[in-house]
């Protein structure tokens, strides 16, 4: 009796476990339905919001662009220079400089990893443009280093104009860069009788390289980056600095390259061919990159376009002394030739007295160029 009893439960309880299992009759699984929650509601107040969802399995998020921080100064540079062409003055790099970062710009250099730092050679003049990318956490501290660097500039210069100047010095942050920046070479001092008028010309000159730096970092301005070729170009246009006149290249005409430079395409890779836009001037800059094999018959090329220049019967009076001294030399795989520095006007006020005295002068000129080349290239024999 005992033991039926027994068993009847069993079976009471092992029916009651199916049945909430969801057993049916004809050995089917019905789906336990999971109970309900009721969502919390968001309340903007305090900081909530909706969830964002998982990723889908599989499912690869797209990475964020990496930044070639190197490629961008040199870029943000270039277009800075670009945009102020021959009026473009700084001339000396100092980034590499360990005592002029550490001791004039007062920037540690675990502060940042990238930075090009161009000055003036001529303490008369501040012009001066300065960009750097900070590393990780130090974007202020360099921040700080730039306006106390503006600071020294406009209270300690030695000269009152380099003090003047400096005063339209601009400094800040476009994106991960810090700037500073003061380019006022083009602005003439005997045009303002007011000081404030002279500082808030300096200024004006000046935010042209922040609209730059902006424009680059932001993706407004697309700059390819320059040839070899083109950056000894840009060596040379600084050292010449506003005597530099040259300013529509003709390198892509075939014309000008084989008929009248009478330039074998095979004979170079890359050239820089640069002339004044007024036939009158006669400066001009040829830069050429020649192919293995091919250096002096490029040299030779140039030869005689100076020759053929000084036969010209149509050559204006006032350029003959000029072509006649026109600058032709080979440095390493380079070809140069160049008439350049513009013409004098007024020979005596410069203690020329004589067509000797000129002809030197102009050579002294012309030459120039070759020792930009040269100084860019580290090639001195």
């Amino acid at each position: 009796m005992r033991k039926s009893f027994l068993v009847a439960v069993a079976t009471i309880a092992a029916v009651t476990m199916l049945t909430a299992c969801g057993n049916n009759n004809n050995g089917d699984t019905t789906p336990t339905p999971t109970p309900t929650t009721q969502a919390t509601p968001t309340n903007p107040d305090r900081g909530d919001g909706p969830s964002t969802p998982a990723p889908t399995q599989g499912a690869e998020a797209t990475p964020a662009p990496t930044v070639d921080h190197k490629q961008m100064v040199n870029n943000i540079h270039q277009a800075v220079q670009e945009a102020y062409g021959s009026f473009y003055a700084p001339s000396m790099q100092m980034q590499a400089d360990e005592f002029y970062m550490a001791d004039t710009l007062k920037l540690d250099a675990s502060w940042y990893d990238e930075a090009i730092v161009e000055v003036m050679g001529m303490a008369v003049i501040p012009d001066t443009f300065i960009i750097i990318h900070p590393t990780e956490g130090n974007l202020e501290n360099v921040k700080n280093a730039m306006e106390a660097y503006k600071t020294t500039l406009t209270e300690n210069a030695w000269y009152p104009t380099t003090v003047t100047r400096s005063q339209g010095a601009q400094t800040g942050v476009v994106g991960e860069y810090v700037y500073f920046v003061v380019l006022t070479s083009s602005v003439n001092d005997m045009e303002y009788t007011d000081e404030a008028a002279l500082i808030a010309a300096c200024k004006e000159n000046t935010q042209l390289a922040v609209d730059t730096i902006t424009g680059v970092v932001n993706g407004d301005i697309v700059v390819t980056p320059w040839t070899e070729t083109q950056k000894i170009r840009a060596a040379i246009m600084k050292a010449y600095a506003d005597k530099y006149f040259p300013n529509v290249q003709v390198q892509d005409d075939p014309a000008y390259m084989q008929e009248l430079l009478k330039l074998d395409a095979s004979w170079y890779d890359e050239a820089v061919v640069e002339i004044p836009m007024i036939g009158a001037n006669a400066d001009k800059l040829i830069l050429i990159h020649a192919t293995e094999g091919n250096l002096e018959n490029v040299k030779a090329a140039l030869e005689a376009h100076k020759q053929s220049l000084i036969e010209d019967s149509m050559q204006y009076p006032m350029n003959k002394p000029r072509v006649q001294t026109a600058w032709v030399v080979t440095v390493g795989d380079y070809a140069i030739f160049s008439i350049l520095g513009g013409a004098v006007d007024n020979p005596e006020e410069m203690g020329i007295y004589s067509d000797e005295d000129l002809l030197m002068y102009y050579e002294s000129q012309n030459s120039n160029a070759e020792w930009a080349v040269r100084g860019y290239l580290g090639i001195w024999e």
